[in-house]
């Protein structure tokens, strides 16, 4: 029985073969074409062009013209005189009690005169406009007192005088410790008139070399009324050496 179902299956195997494969003849027919594989292109995307964007319109302002303003004619301007420049009045002299107290009367008492001191002699100077001149009187760039030996003294007259005339020594002390004095020479100084019970204040310069040790003193003042025949003011000094 199995024999005969293996034949019945090896039979049916070479059967089928030729009933299902076609018959060939000796025209080959055409293999069916195969139809072109379509590739699909993409589709192309619509190119978006980017419209430029409009940039703002920049008006320009209008260049305000400067307003011009008419200036006034100026007037002519009035030049001010400068004013003089305020100069340095010397203080009239004070009038002191007469007769004047501290000073030395004459003989006939109509004569007065007195030495200052160094510091009186400074304030006098300030308000006597000659004997500030005096004072700065300059020899070699110096101030004479301050190169040589100077004196002073001071005078006034009850009835004036038309010049004066005033004499001194010029003396030495011997040293330091030894006060005794020695002349070196004499002053002699004219000054200029002078009213009644006017006061002056006389320099008198030496040419000797100013030293702590020398001094000038024995003053002697004539008041005179006659008219000069010499040059007034000056001085003279005559030295004894």
């Amino acid at each position: 029985m199995i024999k005969r179902i293996l034949l019945a299956v090896l039979v049916l195997s070479l059967i089928t073969p030729a009933a299902v494969l076609p018959s060939h003849s000796a025209t080959n027919s055409p293999a069916p074409t195969k139809k072109p594989t379509v590739t699909k292109k993409p589709t192309a995307k619509p190119t978006v062009t980017k419209k430029p964007t409009a940039k703002p319109t920049v008006t320009k302002k209008p260049t305000a013209k400067p307003t011009v303003t008419k200036k006034p004619t100026a007037k002519p301007k009035v030049k001010k005189k400068p004013k003089p420049k305020a100069t340095s009045k010397v203080a009239p002299l004070p009038t002191p009690v007469w007769p004047p107290k501290g000073y030395k009367v004459s003989s006939n008492g109509s004569t007065f005169a007195k030495i200052p001191t160094l510091d009186a002699l400074k304030g006098l100077s300030n308000i006597d406009a000659v004997l500030e001149k005096s004072l700065a009187v300059q020899e070699d760039g110096v101030r004479v007192c301050e190169k040589y030996a100077c004196g002073a003294i001071q005078v006034a007259s009850t009835v004036g005088c038309t010049y004066w005339i005033v004499t001194a020594d010029v003396r030495n002390q011997v040293s330091a410790t030894d006060k005794t004095l020695k002349v070196l020479g004499q002053l002699r100084t004219t000054y200029t008139k002078t009213g009644p019970k006017q006061f002056a204040t006389i320099l008198l310069v030496s040419k000797e070399l100013l030293d702590p040790l020398h001094s000038i003193g024995n003053f002697k003042a004539d008041c005179r009324s006659d008219i000069p025949v010499e040059t007034v003011p000056t001085t003279t000094y005559t030295s004894n050496s």
